[in-house]
């Protein structure tokens, strides 16, 4: 069997963000991208939401080669050129490299730091084992429980209205849903174009920009 090797883009629409990667597979690349293959992202709701929110994506083949290694050339450079690591715009949280991901861009709080460095610590005096086949200590799982927690508080914006608030209210009352509110509620709200910046009445704006905006990245 003859393997495939290609390098995609998956953008979702609503949210104007994107997704490089590579992949090799034994079928036709159209056959495969956003039909058995939703990228390898390690953000299981973005894969999700593809699967559940189909007409939300768009699936663009960026070009096939011959091996995988000419396939990853082009992925790195499409990661430098948008430093993808860092950009907002899109779903990578690192960046491919010749020898594997770099990790440059995301940094951990000192919080993080310091728990590490005690558990590492702890291990350098034998304080500590392997966890295989042992369970994690209360220590490990209150540390973990207020990583989620601080994720629930994020405070984000909404890039349709620009209102900022919590990630979990945000995500429910904006993102894919503000463009239903607004459009209904605040006709006349001042809003700006995330892609050309151009601003104006919401009525006009929806109508022309956004989504349908010329300044758009396909």
């Amino acid at each position: 069997m003859n393997k495939r090797h290609y390098v995609y883009r998956i953008t979702n629409t609503k949210l104007n963000k994107h997704y490089y990667g590579t992949r090799t597979t034994g079928i036709s690349p159209c056959k495969d991208l956003g039909i058995k293959y939703y990228s390898s992202s390690s953000d299981t709701q973005f894969r999700e939401d593809q699967k559940n929110n189909p007409q939300h994506y768009k699936y663009t083949i960026v070009s096939e080669f011959d091996s995988r290694e000419a396939a990853m050339r082009l992925e790195i450079k499409l990661h430098d050129k948008f430093d993808v690591g860092i950009n907002e715009s899109f779903y990578n949280i690192v960046k491919q490299t010749s020898t594997g991901f770099d990790n440059s861009g995301n940094k951990h709080s000192q919080e993080h730091k310091d728990f590490m460095r005690d558990i590492t610590s702890k291990r350098q005096c034998g304080e500590t084992n392997s966890f295989y086949g042992k369970k994690h200590t209360e220590e490990w799982k209150q540390h973990q429980s207020s990583i989620k927690l601080g994720k629930k508080l994020q405070i984000v914006e909404c890039p349709h209205c620009k209102k900022t608030g919590g990630i979990a209210a945000m995500k429910q009352h904006h993102f894919d849903n503000c463009g239903k509110n607004h459009w209904v509620k605040k006709r006349s709200e001042i809003v700006e174009c995330p892609h050309c910046k151009k601003t104006g009445g919401a009525a006009g704006m929806w109508g022309h920009h956004f989504d349908n905006c010329k300044m758009k990245l396909s």
